[in-house]
């Protein structure tokens, strides 16, 4: 096999199960009554796949630490010889420090994890799991220990909107190596609780950049995904997208929402029109672009 390296990823979509229920799940109530799990055979097929494509993979889900597989999983991937492997996860299962163990000791490189409120009442509310929290921290604890890099995913939503800048200060404290904020995508479960889960962009503008400001000042590697540069002010750098590798997603479940993006016709006079996706479009049919202005040099 060829082994030299190949630039972007494959995330490998494993399973649409998971253990947690979020309020901003992308999967509404019934899509959440057909989750499914991609069978073992077929897995090895889409990761003999992905190292044709690249040496970077993600195996991501719904959860993919729900599947009794995922050992042999991890097994194949390593027998691939991939330079990095990546796993999205809730992490829940990590907080046991044989398994963080066990699951660094086959190859993989890196976590992103989810972590979505300050303390446990902020993010098992979130959740709707009991001590979800507790599990993310102790679980972070434990691979900091074993030298894993980790990357935070924190959604942004009206649950914790009002506290962004303690979340980070949290995660920067707890020593993260790359910290990102996601803007909730209002589809699935987060439309149908729209008005209870979507914060207003311009509610959340000061607070972000606020995070941007620390982030420099304190030298954090810290990136946002799905607001449009004029609410991220100049500060191209911070731009999670800007900062992404090539993406291919293989294993879809084919359920999975598809999610748009959308501007206005303001944002032709924005310096970065050339590089903004704009905002999602159920927001923009909900509130219009009167927040949004566009960035001068």
């Amino acid at each position: 096999m060829n082994n030299s390296y190949k630039t972007g990823r494959c995330d490998v979509v494993t399973t649409s199960i998971c253990n947690n229920n979020c309020e901003f799940c992308v999967f509404d109530d019934d899509q959440r009554k057909n989750f499914s799990s991609i069978p073992f055979n077929k897995i090895k097929s889409l990761l003999n796949d992905a190292r044709k494509k690249t040496d970077f993979l993600v195996l991501t889900g719904g959860e993919f630490f729900v599947r009794g597989d995922f050992f042999k999983i991890l097994d194949h991937a390593s027998c691939l010889s991939f330079k990095e492997i990546n796993i999205q996860t809730n992490a829940r299962l990590l907080s046991y420090p044989e398994i963080a163990s066990a699951v660094v000791k086959k190859g993989v490189t890196s976590f992103t994890i989810s972590l979505h409120g300050k303390n446990s009442k902020q993010h098992d509310r979130i959740t709707n799991v009991p001590n979800s929290f507790e599990q993310v921290i102790r679980a972070i604890k434990n691979l900091k220990k074993l030298q894993a890099k980790i990357i935070t995913n924190t959604v942004i939503c009206k649950y914790n909107q009002n506290d962004l800048v303690d979340i980070f200060n949290m995660l920067c404290n707890l020593k993260i190596d790359q910290i990102q904020f996601v803007f909730v995508r209002p589809v699935g479960k987060a439309f149908q609780n729209f008005d209870e889960v979507v914060p207003r962009v311009k509610d959340i503008k000061i607070p972000i950049r606020k995070c941007i400001d620390l982030s420099i000042e304190k030298n954090i590697n810290f990136l946002v995904e799905g607001l449009p540069y004029c609410i991220m002010g100049h500060f191209p750098e911070k731009k999670a997208e800007r900062n992404m590798v090539p993406v291919k997603i293989i294993g879809d479940i084919e359920h999975s929402p598809k999610q748009k993006k959308t501007k206005f016709e303001k944002c032709k006079d924005c310096i970065y029109n050339d590089a903004c996706c704009g905002v999602w479009v159920q927001y923009a049919s909900k509130y219009g672009g009167r927040e949004f202005k566009p960035l001068k040099n």
